[in-house]
């Protein structure tokens, strides 16, 4: 079983989007041709043992990552989708949300200590029903 397999894409139609790609290429050809210096010598001598520095000869790395970048953007957009086997899960369960006030006004002390240890353990008791039911 192949890991590509079970993918499908939403919207196949981007895939012509690819058609760029040779575009960029023969941009990038046009361009960098016309960059380069063309100088006449009477020898060439002195080049015999050149070597090209590291830095010359990634100098080509920037537009490789700006392709593979428009290659996954198309794929992005072309949405892959897995579309392993289908499973219905039914499940029932219960939505509790629990608020409060924490303001100045929950240190009064009409409430033994006061409102805010008040209402936390009234909340830890209406927890323990609840897990009863």
């Amino acid at each position: 079983m192949s890991l590509f397999d079970n993918i499908q894409f939403a919207y196949p139609q981007f895939f012509w989007l690819l058609l760029l790609i040779p575009a960029m290429l023969l941009w990038q050809w046009k361009v960098t041709s016309a960059k380069k210096v063309r100088l006449k010598l009477s020898s060439d001598d002195g080049f015999q043992n050149y070597q090209p520095s590291f830095r010359q000869r990634l100098v080509f790395m920037p537009f490789v990552f700006r392709l593979l970048s428009v290659i996954c953007i198309i794929i992005a957009l072309a949405r892959p989708q897995s579309s392993s086997q289908a499973q219905q899960v039914s499940t029932e369960g219960i939505s509790i949300v629990l608020a409060m006030d924490i303001s100045g006004s929950m240190l009064a002390e009409d409430f033994k200590p006061n409102r805010i240890e008040a209402a936390k353990k009234w909340l830890l008791i209406l927890l323990i029903i609840v897990r009863m039911i």
